[in-house]
């Protein structure tokens, strides 16, 4: 009798309350990624005012800003935390370069690729890892990219193989959680791939001539001659180097004009 109200009663009872459990878990499941998807268009309209949302990937989402980023957020699972999402933006950055934060692991890589590029401001190359062409860096890490690229390195961006990728963490069914790593993400693949594409030349002349920071000034300059020395711009920035404000500056620019080494 017993086996038989548990086969005819409690199993149908128990399969249908597991049967609701799942349901109630997939509905909810499916609220939250609409409340993630919501808070992505909200990102969209932000981020450049004309961004278009492309399909999805990897249960995350594409989007395309109108100045040439494509900005795809893809969700990663972790095993004893909250979901988050995966920010890549893929713009027109030379695949050589990379940037990252300094740290034990850097430090030890430079015993065997050699050491990285420093810009000449103390603060920003104690905290940030520069590889790639010396003086295409130099020339796109003016006082504006450093600024951009410092803060966002130090919450875990980066840029490799022509991308550059960060993560949105939190509560992902908030614009907010996801708006600024958007934002700054989208921002470094766009500045780092727009001053690339400008002259080399131009920009360190550019450095050297207004950069706040007297080190960085002398960077540019001495990059200048040693990769540029009888260019017009290399001319125009060891004349304006020669009255600069800073004497290490008018020393080495003076030094040049005389035809030291």
């Amino acid at each position: 009798m017993l086996s038989t109200f548990v086969f005819f009663v409690v199993v149908p009872g128990v399969s249908t309350a597991l049967f609701f459990l799942l349901w109630r878990a997939g509905r909810e499941r499916q609220r939250i990624d609409e409340q993630r998807r919501s808070a992505l268009d909200d990102v969209v309209v932000q981020l450049s005012g004309g961004s278009t949302r492309g399909g999805d990937r990897d249960g995350g989402f594409i989007l395309r800003t109108p100045r040439g980023v494509s900005l795809v957020a893809q969700r990663r699972a972790e095993s004893d935390g909250p979901d988050w999402l995966q920010l890549t933006a893929e713009a027109s950055i030379p695949t050589d370069l990379l940037i990252g934060a300094e740290g034990i692991g850097s430090r030890l890589g430079k015993l065997f690729v050699g050491p990285d590029v420093e810009t000449g401001e103390p603060e920003f190359d104690r905290a940030v890892l520069l590889r790639g062409s010396e003086a295409r860096l130099l020339a796109i890490f003016d006082r504006r990219t450093r600024d951009l690229v410092a803060g966002a390195v130090a919450r875990g961006c980066t840029v490799a193989g022509g991308r550059a990728q960060g993560a949105a963490k939190g509560d992902l069914t908030a614009a907010a959680a996801l708006l600024l790593p958007s934002l700054e993400v989208a921002e470094i693949a766009q500045t780092i791939s727009e001053r690339s594409q400008q002259p080399v030349t131009a920009l360190l002349r550019e450095n050297a001539m207004g950069d706040p920071a007297p080190g960085v000034r002398r960077r540019c300059l001495q990059t200048l001659l040693e990769h540029f020395p009888g260019h017009a711009e290399t001319r125009v920035a060891v004349e304006a180097a020669s009255v600069d404000t800073d004497p290490d500056v008018r020393l080495f620019a003076s030094a040049r004009l005389e035809g030291g080494p």
